[in-house]
């Protein structure tokens, strides 16, 4: 069975075209059918089809292809060929990597058989997709050679209605070795995509648990997952009808890697809204995915999607001096411009190393970050103990017990029943703060209890009534010890009693995987007041105490806000979502007045 000469005349004049322009001889010859006679040299084709630069019919069979080749002496290449290549060195062999099942005949005799050639999809059994076939030496002499392909092509998967392919012509040894090489290259990323998931792991779990660390685990797998599905071509060397699904499989582990990476860096440098940031990043991949029907152009405009967003989030930590930052910036740079001139290519190096360099650069970042967070952490302990001693001495401080027994004095004759909640009150606020101020973090609770207790005391010294009030509050959420006794004390310090009464309100609020606390203290002003600032350096020692308290506990993730309210002063403290006491036993120990009522 032929093609009709109407199907074939402007094929024929387009290939002749194209052939005519760059000085090569008539391309190959198709026709479909099966005929044992078109493997003899000495067959005429002249009416067969010329092959298209679209390449062969698929999802059929069987096909024939027929084409000659000129070899000079020894083996060596002659002038270019359109369709065959020619590698350096003696020719030996013959190099396919086809997407169909074929016969190789060369000089009328059958040098290879991949797979079987059958006339359906049930007869066909699909060949693998890199074949190397060597010519035995009495078929290599100088002069022309007729080289026939039996195709079939029922299992074919992709889109396309035709495919392309090409015979090189080879040295055997050198493509053995190279052949050999060739996954190499992504065998080393899946192992190197392992090692940081495993480290990303054994952060989270040992050091301390971030999203950006599970991020990073999930990264390193699906690269590991990337480049394992590269290799298993050339370790399994496949069947043709696993080429698709396994370029397809490639192209959405990219796309996984695509998000995943942008949004590792986004949780890494705590960017501003990241769902925005994410949702710019989906319409990217959705038009790199449908940029071409190649799997790899697909595979590099969703890298460079990739890039695109990643350079959004880490120019803005660049900005913001985030530790580790720069670092970042300069190797997604360096991606752009090696994706940006890569070949259409998984294996290119250039690709290769970008993708690995941007798993890696990262994990450097994650470091410098930890380094940075334990030498603040570090710094904060320091200052915290010296503080917390300072801290100590103001509440036992001569002035403080003498003004403290003065009030019990005075009113021990007058009303012996408020002197002893006074002695207990006072009893048991050095107590509890004996016991809580050598500890990272108490229960929330037990910093109530202490609050209090001051309160009971200042009331009775203050002759006002001062209560604490809490809306929403979990005791059972761990602080920093004397955090709110501290502020309780300053508000105490700076406002007088309202009407007989100074009373503070303690709200807790919870947002996602934050949570905030705002402390509200009433009373009038005993001197002008001004916002909390960060670079404020006259603040005292309270305040210092504070911040170094949630510097050693929140490296890095606390936010500390105050400011003048009608009628007073408010607080706002802003922390991770809480970590909880382990049992109610923890605050239970905690010694209580046997005078509860409020002062």
């Amino acid at each position: 069975m032929r093609f009709p000469t109407s199907w074939s005349l402007p094929i024929v004049l387009l290939a002749w075209g194209a052939g005519a322009a760059q000085g090569q001889e008539r391309a190959p010859r198709l026709a479909m059918g099966d005929d044992s006679r078109w493997a003899a040299p000495e067959f005429d084709d002249r009416d067969w089809m010329p092959v298209s630069v679209e390449g062969v019919p698929m999802r059929t069979g069987p096909v024939w292809v027929r084409d000659t080749i000129s070899m000079a002496a020894a083996g060596a290449p002659p002038s270019s060929h359109p369709f065959v290549s020619w590698s350096e060195g003696p020719i030996d062999s013959v190099y396919l990597s086809p997407a169909f099942t074929f016969e190789l005949y060369w000089d009328g005799r059958l040098l290879d058989r991949n797979g079987v050639v059958g006339p359906s999809a049930a007869d066909e059994r699909p060949g693998v997709l890199n074949r190397l076939i060597r010519i035995p030496p009495e078929l290599l002499g100088p002069g022309e050679h007729v080289i026939a392909l039996r195709i079939s092509s029922y299992h074919y998967n992709f889109p396309a209605t035709h495919s392309r392919f090409e015979l090189r012509m080879e040295n055997y040894e050198r493509r053995l070795i190279h052949e050999a090489r060739r996954p190499v290259l992504p065998l080393i990323g899946v192992g190197g995509a392992l090692l940081v998931g495993a480290i990303c792991i054994v952060f989270y779990f040992l050091a301390e648990r971030r999203r950006p660390f599970l991020l990073g685990a999930a990264l390193g797998i699906a690269m590991a997952v990337f480049y394992g599905l590269i290799s298993l071509r050339w370790l399994l060397n496949l069947s043709y009808d696993w080429h698709c699904p396994r370029l397809t499989a490639i192209t959405a582990t990219m796309a996984t890697i695509a998000v995943l990476l942008p949004w590792m860096l986004l949780e890494q440098f705590a960017v501003p809204r990241k769902r925005l940031v994410l949702g710019l990043l989906l319409p990217l991949l959705a038009a790199a995915w449908l940029s071409s029907p190649i799997y790899e152009v697909k595979t590099l405009w969703l890298c460079r999607a990739m890039l695109a967003i990643s350079l959004l989030a880490v120019g803005w930590a660049a900005w913001r001096r985030k530790p580790g930052a720069w670092l970042v910036l300069l190797g997604i740079m360096v991606g752009l411009l090696v994706v940006r001139s890569s070949r259409r290519a998984f294996l290119d190096p250039s690709f290769f190393l970008v993708v690995e360099l941007l798993v890696l650069v990262p994990l450097v970042s994650f470091g410098l970050q930890i380094r940075s967070e334990r030498r603040r952490a570090r710094e904060a302990l320091l200052v915290a103990a010296r503080l917390e001693t300072e801290l100590l001495k103001k509440n036992i401080q001569p002035h403080f017990l003498i003004n403290t027994l003065s009030t019990i004095m005075e009113i021990i004759e007058r009303d012996p029943a408020a002197a002893v909640t006074l002695i207990e009150s006072l009893a048991s606020e050095f107590r509890i703060l004996a016991r809580v101020s050598g500890e990272k973090l108490i229960p929330l609770g037990q910093e109530l209890d202490l609050c209090r207790a001051h309160l009971r005391i200042m009331s009775l010294r203050k002759d006002a009534h001062c209560v604490l009030e809490t809306a929403g509050v979990d005791e059972r959420a761990l602080v920093p010890p004397a955090l709110f006794h501290t502020l309780v004390e300053n508000g105490l310090t700076h406002l007088r009693p309202r009407g007989g009464e100074q009373r503070f309100t303690l709200r807790q609020q919870r947002a996602g995987q934050r949570i905030s606390y705002t402390l509200t203290a009433e009373g009038e002003p005993a001197r002008v007041m001004a916002p909390v600032a960060p670079s404020d350096v006259r603040e005292g020692t309270g305040l210092r105490y504070i911040k170094a308290r949630l510097e050693e506990s929140f490296p890095g993730k606390w936010k500390l806000e105050g400011s003048a309210i009608a009628g007073g002063w408010r607080t706002v403290i802003e922390l991770p979502a809480p970590r909880f006491v382990a049992s109610e036993m923890d605050h239970a120990a905690t010694p209580r007045p046997s005078h509860p009522q409020p002062a």
